[in-house]
């Protein structure tokens, strides 16, 4: 029987509710670390109301329903269906599963692309929001501002500096997202494509 334990997710890239208690518990130091890991791919970021838990309970039901109890039925599973699957869960966010490699973490779990409570970022901008919304909420930074985004990039980062406000757009979304939980993101923000792609 699988649980959560077989499941390979990495919050920090995917999980809003994550992110935001994450940044409220670590010290700089451990951020920047954690940050190094995101790597310079893009991703799908959730910020929908079910918790991590939550989506893995599900996701396991799924799979459960589907007869699959073992690494061995799951690589099977997944061979007879193209190598992936998807999956809706009850707020009808939809959610990727492919082959883990890591282990007993086999279940590789992360959002679809154009799912509901979800959109599409570059890894350069997720860091540049989290480190952003960390100093924000310590007081050590304004939460706006072009100069002081570009020199937090620069001597936490090593990114390049952003040229013009507009480049912002990832950054800002997420931020707004991480600072205010409570707001109906999919409803207020329909006015944004799901598969929105904003490089900075």
């Amino acid at each position: 029987m699988l649980d959560q334990s077989n499941i390979l997710f990495n919050p920090l890239k995917h999980h809003a509710g994550f992110v935001r208690e994450f940044l409220s518990e670590t010290d700089l130091q451990s951020l920047l670390s954690q940050v190094k890991i995101i790597g310079n791919c893009q991703m799908d970021f959730y910020y929908g109301p079910l918790s991590m838990n939550s989506i893995y309970d599900q996701t396991l039901q799924h799979l459960n329903s589907a007869g699959i109890y073992s690494c061995n039925d799951y690589e099977n599973f997944l061979h007879c269906h193209g190598g992936y699957l998807t999956i809706e869960l009850t707020d009808h966010s939809k959610w990727i599963l492919r082959m883990g490699h890591k282990g007993d973490q086999f279940v590789h779990l992360h959002p679809a692309r154009k799912s509901p409570y979800s959109f599409r970022i570059v890894a350069n901008a997720l860091k540049t929001a989290l480190l952003q919304v960390f100093l924000v909420n310590r007081e050590q930074m304004l939460p706006n501002g072009l100069k002081d985004i570009n020199e937090m990039r620069s001597r936490f980062l090593d990114l390049a500096p952003v040229k013009k406000p507009g480049d912002l757009k990832g950054v800002d979304r997420i931020r707004k997202i991480l600072f205010d939980p409570f707001v109906d993101w999919e409803k207020n923000e329909k006015h944004h494509t799901c598969s929105d792609n904003y490089y900075i």
